[in-house]
């Protein structure tokens, strides 16, 4: 096998049903690139079409850390290639992850991402989706803001995160594999980029090649929000437990207080976004009280973790 692509998923078969049909087309030309998805589900079975190349199994753990770390363990290649369960590849993105393997021993890469457009067509009728696209949440470059960010080039950044992420399974291996002590998912990128830095390895971006980000089914303001409170906790981990400071949320004294005080009332918060009009002109109004929101549910999640001792 040429490459290995790992796949996590958990209760998403909306979206992975799209990513397989993706990924099928690329292993029925390409017999020397293998599929692993990981079931993180306990409950929910995977609808597939069977291919030889194609492998779905279940996750004998619990989370998207250890999902990806029995993926890899599964790989028959050398490359390996995570790739999220909302991410829409061509065989073009397959190639430029090939020729960096080949190209880059002892290093990582990733590509850039948007939202497809008839997802922004959706977005931009909805006061949620106007939302997310003023705060810039339907794109990497949007996400990425404050980082290092240059189009359609080929260059070196300080971060990295997993939705593409290419390298040498000896890579990975060297680095430790992801760290399963997380509550949640999202921080295991920033603790496995922190180890990737120590041991010298070096992390690129490459904005010449986006994928499709197809986030179709997380568009539910309250679903949105409750991840919010979940990223809290698990960035409490990350300054409380694995002592990452520099991570620490960084509110005001005054900030915090009002999140803390408002944290009982999130939910009826919430109810008044629901009796704003769908109309543009009452956007600011909306957008305000989801930032509030977005900091209440995200103090919420992050007070739940005592400093470890």
């Amino acid at each position: 096998m040429d490459l290995s692509i790992i796949i996590p998923t958990k209760d998403r078969a909306l979206v992975l049903k799209d990513t397989l049909e993706k990924v099928s087309m690329i292993l029925l030309a390409h017999p020397n690139i293998e599929a692993i998805v990981v079931n993180d589900s306990s409950t929910s079975e995977i609808d597939f079409v069977p291919q030889e190349n194609l492998t779905v199994i279940r996750n004998p753990k619990s989370g998207v850390a250890s999902a990806r770390n029995f993926g890899a363990s599964l790989a028959k290649s050398d490359g390996l290639l995570f790739l999220d369960d909302d991410i829409l590849v061509e065989e073009i993105h397959i190639k430029r992850a090939m020729d960096f393997l080949k190209e880059s021993p002892n290093a990582c890469l990733n590509l850039d991402w948007i939202y497809p457009e008839e997802l922004l067509d959706i977005l931009k009728k909805i006061k949620f989706g106007r939302f997310m696209i003023n705060n810039g949440l339907v794109s990497l470059k949007g996400w990425a803001s404050g980082l290092e960010w240059y189009p359609d080039q080929f260059f070196e950044r300080t971060s990295m995160a997993s939705q593409f992420l290419v390298m040498h399974k000896s890579v990975f291996d060297a680095v430790g594999k992801y760290n399963e002590s997380f509550p949640h998912a999202g921080f295991e990128d920033y603790d496995f980029q922190e180890r990737l830095k120590k041991k010298n390895i070096k992390l690129y971006l490459d904005t010449r090649y986006a994928t499709y980000h197809n986030e179709k089914d997380r568009h539910v303001p309250l679903n949105w929000l409750k991840r919010k409170e979940r990223e809290g906790e698990t960035r409490a981990v990350a300054v409380k437990i694995f002592h990452y400071s520099e991570k620490d949320p960084g509110y005001s004294s005054t900030k915090m207080l009002a999140y803390s005080l408002l944290i009982p009332f999130r939910k009826l918060i919430y109810f008044y976004t629901l009796l704003i009009p769908n109309l543009k002109f009452t956007d600011f109004i909306y957008n305000r009280l989801m930032h509030w929101l977005s900091g209440i549910y995200h103090n919420a999640g992050y007070r739940k973790i005592k400093a470890d001792k």
